[in-house]
């Protein structure tokens, strides 16, 4: 057995409390194991709170992020579980509020006669320039 599994084997023995002081001290594995106890039911709950919300792994993952900058700034957690939850709650609620951009109103609003892009090629366009080089290089040339 690797060191590594047997580190998050004996991690994941470990009570939420000693996981979040590891975590907070900026162990890592420690913030994995609370994670792999609660990421299947924090994924249903985000499921059911935002169910038009076709992006339930997004928020969870946006949700775990902010619960390790959060412990990374010394938050301070009484309940790992609950406070998960509360994350979750509150990032999948946020979306929800966040106006969506539905492909079909993609367009350049600069002009009165801007055309408007179809849905199919409006996602053709964004997937060519998230794919090029370019948008990942840095500006100075």
């Amino acid at each position: 057995m690797s060191p590594l599994a047997l580190s998050i084997r004996f991690l994941q023995s470990q009570q939420d409390e000693r996981l979040i002081e590891l975590a907070r001290a900026g162990h890592e594995r420690a913030f994995e194991a609370l994670v792999r106890r609660y990421r299947r039911a924090l994924l249903a709950y985000s499921r059911r709170v935002a169910p038009l919300n076709a992006n339930a792994e997004d928020t969870l993952q946006q949700a775990l992020l902010q619960a390790w900058t959060a412990l990374g700034t010394g938050a301070e957690v009484r309940d790992a579980r609950a406070w998960l939850y509360r994350i979750v709650h509150n990032v999948a609620v946020s979306d929800q509020r966040r106006p969506q951009l539905v492909p079909g109103e993609l367009h350049h609003s600069t002009g009165p006669a801007a055309p408007t892009m179809s849905s199919s090629s409006a996602w053709q366009s964004a997937r060519r320039w998230l794919g090029s080089p370019r948008c990942h290089t840095s500006s100075a040339k």
